[in-house]
């Protein structure tokens, strides 16, 4: 049972640390640490949904260094096509849910009105509501 914040604290930035080791020696390896598609699913909802929490999350900063080491993207780079196929499926996908669903207030837009999936992988792997 943790009795302080600061040991809460501690042991969150240890797990964040582990986790870019994972994806580093996964990326060396040459072994996905995380699938294509739910890369092709974060970078998604990462283009249409700008939330300040995603600057304080290690995990979600180690998956994104992960990603767009795996995929080539970067400034300059060329990134993966086949991954870029995927990625605009779902961007595709997140849109025509904006344009389709109206939030309780009435207004169009994918944010407060968002597809389960997005909910449910954000919270689960970041702690991070959308």
């Amino acid at each position: 049972m943790k009795t302080t914040d600061l040991e809460e604290e501690l042991e969150s930035r240890y797990m964040d640390h582990n986790r870019q080791g994972w994806n580093r020696a996964c990326l060396q390896a040459g072994i996905p640490a995380l699938s294509e598609d739910t890369c092709a699913r974060i970078l998604a909802v990462l283009s249409l949904h700008d939330n300040e929490q995603f600057a304080f999350s290690g995990k979600f900063a180690a998956d994104m260094e992960y990603i767009q080491n795996r995929f080539h993207i970067h400034g300059a780079g060329k990134p993966d096509a086949k991954f870029v196929k995927r990625l605009m499926f779902y961007i595709n996908e997140l849109e025509e849910y904006a344009r389709t669903h109206v939030n309780p207030e009435g207004e169009r837009g994918l944010f407060p009105a968002k597809p389960q999936w997005a909910v449910d992988m954000f919270e689960k792997m970041y702690g991070i509501k959308i």
